[in-house]
Order: C-alpha cells, then sequence, then structure tokens
C-alpha cells in the first residue's frame, strides 16, 4: 500500500488479508487498521493524526518511527500480546521507536511495544504536565551494555526521549518477560541511565508482575533516559570512561587507561565509554564488542568482525569497515558533515550500507567493487577512491 498525498490525513487505510501486507510512501494518514493475521511493515516512517486500531496482526516497524498525534490512540480489537502489538527491531541505535504527541494535563497513554517473542509495553502516566509534548519509546532487545551482562540485571531495556514536557509529575511503567530476569528478580532495584550516571530506586519492581514502575513525584521537565532493573552491584553509578594510550588490539588491555585511575578490564573495555585518541589505531579482532559511547578522534578498524554494538558514536576520525555490515548504534554524530571519516574497503564487492546518507569524508579502498547504496548520498568534503571501483546504483 503506497500513500503519496500529504493531504489524506482524515481518511485512512484498513488492511486486510492473509499474506503480510508492506506501507511505503510519504505523507501523513488520518488512521490505520490492521485486520490481518500475518501483519503488516512499515517500510519508512509514517505520522497517523487519527486511531491506530490493532485488531488482529502486528505492526512490524523495524527500523522505523512511528509518530501519533495529540488526538492519536492505540486501539486493540483483542488484548495487546505477543501477537497483537507494535513490533520493533529493538536494536540500540536503529530503531526508531514510537513516538505520541502527549497533551498538557492529566494524561495516560500505552505503547504497546515489543521485540521478536516478547510484548514489553511502556505505560505514561501523567498526575500534572503543564504544557503539550512528546514521548519517544524504543526498546531494546538486550542487557544494557554498561551493566554486568552476566550479573542479575534483566536483559533488556528501554531508551525514552521526551521534549516539551513542563512541570511533569507522574510514572513510567515498563512491563518485561520472565525470561529476561537473570538472577535474584526480588532483590531488582528500578535503574534509569542519564549521561554517565545511574540513578537506582528500590521498591519499585514487581517480581510477581515483572513490571518496573519509575516514579516522578517531584515537577520535572523531561523523561529522557536509559531505564532497565538489577542488582545494585551489577549497575555502576557511574559508567567508566577508557582511553587508548597506544595502537594496537581492541581486547589487549595494555592499549588503554581508565580515566581517573583503576584498572582496565581484561579483553579491553567492554560496556563502557572509549575514546581513541589522534594519531592511534585501535582494531576490532573479535566479535560482538558492546560498549555504551564510542569517539573516534584516531581510527577504529572493524574489518569483517561483526556482532558489534557502539551505542552513541561520535569524533573526527575514521572508522573502516571490510563489509556492508555497519555495527549496531547511533552514528549521528560521526556520519555528518562536521564528524568523521568512513572508509570502506576490503576484497569484497559489496553494497555500502544505506543507514547513513551524509559523510564528512568518504574513502573507497581495497580491491572489488563498492556500490552506493540507492539513495541520495551527501560527502560534505572529500570523496577518495584509493583502490577498486566504486559504482554508483
Amino acid at each position: 500500500i503506497l500513500n503519496t498525498n500529504p493531504l489524506i490525513s482524515t481518511s485512512g487505510l484498513k488492511l486486510r488479508g492473509i499474506e503480510n501486507q508492506k506501507i511505503a510512501g510519504t505523507g501523513q494518514l488520518g488512521s490505520l487498521e490492521l485486520d490481518n493475521t500475518a501483519g503488516a511493515t512499515l517500510l519508512n516512517n509514517i505520522s497517523l493524526t487519527g486511531n491506530l486500531t490493532l485488531t488482529k496482526g502486528m505492526l512490524n516497524i523495524g527500523s522505523q518511527l512511528l509518530s501519533l498525534g495529540v488526538q492519536s490512540s492505540i486501539i486493540s480489537g483483542n488484548a495487546f500480546s505477543v501477537n497483537n502489538m507494535i513490533l520493533s527491531d529493538a536494536v540500540y541505535g536503529i530503531n526508531g521507536g514510537v513516538r505520541k504527541t502527549v497533551p498538557a494535563g492529566a494524561f495516560s497513554f500505552v505503547f504497546p511495544v515489543g521485540a521478536y517473542g516478547k510484548y514489553t509495553p511502556v505505560t505514561y502516566t501523567a498526575l500534572e504536565n503543564t504544557t503539550s509534548g512528546t514521548v519517544l519509546v524504543r526498546p531494546v532487545n538486550q542487557a544494557h551494555p554498561t551493566v554486568n551482562q552476566s550479573g542479575s540485571v534483566l536483559q533488556y531495556y528501554w531508551v525514552i526521549e521526551t521534549s516539551a514536557l513542563s512541570a511533569f509529575k507522574g510514572s513510567l511503567t515498563f512491563d518485561y518477560q520472565a525470561s529476561d530476569v537473570n538472577g535474584d528478580e526480588t532483590s531488582y532495584l528500578g535503574a534509569r541511565l542519564t549521561g554517565i550516571d545511574w540513578a537506582k530506586i528500590p521498591g519499585i519492581v514487581d517480581a510477581v508482575n515483572h513490571r518496573i514502575a519509575y516514579p516522578f513525584p517531584d515537577a520535572v521537565n523531561h523523561l529522557n533516559g536509559e531505564y532497565t532493573a538489577g542488582i545494585d552491584s551489577d549497575i555502576p553509578d557511574q559508567v567508566p570512561l577508557f582511553i587508548s594510550i597506544s595502537s594496537g588490539a581492541w581486547n589487549d588491555k595494555n592499549n588503554w587507561q581508565r580515566d581517573g585511575g583503576g584498572e582496565v578490564p581484561d579483553g579491553g573495555p567492554f560496556g563502557h565509554r572509549v575514546r581513541i585518541e589522534t594519531d592511534h589505531t585501535i582494531a576490532l579482532t573479535t566479535n560482538s564488542r558492546r560498549v555504551y559511547t564510542t569517539t573516534v578522534n584516531g581510527r577504529l578498524e572493524i574489518g569483517t568482525t561483526y556482532g558489534h554494538n557502539l551505542g552513541t558514536v561520535d569524533g573526527t576520525g575514521t572508522i573502516a569497515m571490510e563489509t556492508n555490515q555497519l555495527p549496531a548504534g547511533k552514528f549521528d554524530g560521526f556520519f555528518s558533515c562536521v564528524g568523521g571519516t568512513a572508509e570502506y574497503g576490503g576484497n569484497a564487492s559489496y553494497t555500502i550500507s544505506d543507514r547513513y546518507a551524509t559523510f564528512k569524508n568518504l574513502i573507497i579502498t581495497g580491491s572489488g567493487t563498492k556500490t552506493l547504496p540507492n539513495k541520495n548520498i551527501a560527502v560534505c568534503n572529500d570523496l577518495t577512491v584509493r583502490g577498486g571501483t566504486l559504482k554508483i546504483s
């Protein structure tokens, strides 16, 4: 189904069928009803000014952003569940999430979101709020990278971003699956990460119903943060920073120092903040490295390794890859006109990742053919071909 008319804002679509249906195009929709057990998939961001009705099936938003207007409700024809919800790819830095414009005053809204096989809704409850604003919910289907991955911590978290709220009092409630509990759930604290500091609150985790009710009894102007649960000792008070001191493999602890002093873990930083200094080259030689933030002012070589999540990425250095598999993470600050350089190399032929379309500098090296994705690409400074062939699709 293709909607290319930006004037379609009071009418809507009803999706019925026996096969998964696709939604693509630009503009706004008034309302959308899904009545298809095979579900529907978004192929780009969409906005609704009317209601979303989930009569039957899952609305798979993948990595797209679903925006709901101030008058929009989400209505369930059947009870929300793992088979009747908004499905996200639930990967940090990739998933767009669900954004709702909320009114001023007392208001409650359920975000019926989840990951594959998991229904993990978030409930926004405002007892007081003096201005209309937005609430964005992004579920992430893994333990938070900064906690003890194998400890007594929830193997799931939620990213919340809000704007224009004022003097908010109320709560956010997060429902999780028992299968994501590690360790002693009865000893869990609710936890919220803002900046580099974790706030941990006892007594807000319901271990019977698998729920975190995070309170805001005092007036605040935003609810931004990353929310999860676990025992106190497995969630740090502050996320440490590790800085490169020489070139070499990431997993060689001798190439790092901890800011402010202290030990570097065996295997190098994992679940921390990292900064690669100018003139240093750090190479990822093992798979599945996770960190909270990555600043690349020198050179980060990913090679053909995979399964990484680099968190929020910035800096003015170079990230070099030999496949089209850009790691998970939020690269908005790096892939920009004031950011760093992307280098695609290796001997294979492939189409480079289409997740970002703006580069300060883009370098093609190695051999084989590197093909630009089928979208508009902006290179702010230099496009350099040092080896192989660059093909425009």
